[in-house]
């Protein structure tokens, strides 16, 4: 068959581990009050901006349905 397109890949074939390659830098684009449909408890929707890198084998870093876990800082306001 074909080549595979190298930057498709299944979420088994790759483990990011803590390292470099694991810490991604984004922008939030828009904060969202919500209300969790099960408990009713106030939560915040965030939709951040973050550039996907490559591995060393041309595989994207972050792809669709991956679980992450992301840290918020906030930056001083002007």
């Amino acid at each position: 068959g074909a080549a595979a397109d190298p930057a498709e890949f299944s979420a088994a074939e790759v483990q990011v581990e803590d390292s470099a390659d694991s810490v991604f830098l984004g922008e939030i684009r828009f904060i969202d009050p919500v209300l969790d449909n099960i408990s009713g408890t106030p939560m915040t929707k965030l939709s951040v901006f973050v550039p996907n890198r490559r591995d060393k084998f041309g595989r994207y870093l972050l792809y669709q349905g991956m679980p992450v876990t992301a840290t918020v800082l906030a930056k001083a306001r002007d």
